[in-house]
């Protein structure tokens, strides 16, 4: 069973006795090397009132079942923290979470940041990582899925990936369902459309943009355009509306027999 960054997240932690003990917060790498170590733990505030320090929680030490996490040790100080890092051999201080870390190749190209990955919650092995951008680059790009063993490790700020990644072909969004040349047109589209001040010259700039086109292309920048001429409309409209309702208002408020 595999295990995901996202998926991880505010996932229950019991004690071997079964009883509440806090929620992950995030999944921690071992400061260099590819391989999850532990879980960043929230728990509970005291009384309801005082709240807790966060807690390092050993992986080696815990066991996933029923979209739950077990610890599988009696004695807790084995689990987290001092003793859980002594024998882990690493500084808890150290450890790295590499959800929406920046990635970079061994030659020093970027390729985006972490939008997630997958692990085995029993050994905590790097399965598979997803290399995105923001969300709007997601939705429009696609994000790139890569082997696991195709990360190195962390080091200086970045998740260090192997350099053959460049290739690796994009997967998701409108990229798999348009193509990617496609994708990456109606893209710049509408982050011109979105950028202009005026609806006007925006919608303008974009229809003599597609004189120049192909049909394809033209298809593309025609939907971006009527994007931006409905957006217009619907301003309009909610300023209409908005006069409506004051007329009828001040109407209401009026004297009667003055009407």
């Amino acid at each position: 069973m595999a295990a995901s960054l996202r998926g991880v997240y505010r996932t229950p932690v019991y004690t071997a006795k079964g009883r509440y003990y806090g929620r992950i917060r995030e999944a921690l790498f071992h400061p260099e090397r590819p391989v999850v170590v532990g879980y960043l733990v929230g728990r509970r505030r005291f009384l309801f009132l005082i709240d807790r320090a966060d807690r390092h929680l050993a992986l080696d030490r815990t066991e996933m079942r029923d979209s739950k996490v077990h610890i599988t040790c009696t004695k807790a100080k084995e689990a987290h923290e001092r003793v859980a890092a002594e024998r882990l051999g690493i500084d808890w201080d150290l450890s790295v979470i590499w959800a929406e870390m920046p990635a970079r190749t061994q030659s020093g190209k970027k390729v985006g940041r972490v939008y997630d990955a997958e692990f085995d919650p029993a050994t905590g092995q790097l399965l598979s990582l997803q290399l995105g951008g923001s969300t709007a680059d997601n939705i429009a790009l696609g994000k790139k899925t890569v082997r696991g063993a195709l990360a190195h490790g962390y080091s200086g700020g970045f998740v260090v990936m192997d350099d053959s990644i460049v290739q690796a072909r994009l997967s998701g969004g409108a990229a798999e369902a348009a193509g990617r040349n496609t994708a990456i047109a109606k893209h710049k589209a509408q982050q011109a459309a979105q950028s202009a001040s005026v609806y006007g010259k925006a919608a303008g700039k974009v229809l003599r943009q597609t004189q120049d086109e192909n049909a394809r292309n033209v298809s593309l920048y025609g939907k971006a355009a009527a994007k931006v001429v409905k957006e217009s409309r619907a301003g309009k409209n909610a300023a209409g509306w908005f006069k409506l309702v004051k007329n009828a208002a001040a109407n209401a408020m009026s004297d009667p027999d003055k009407r």
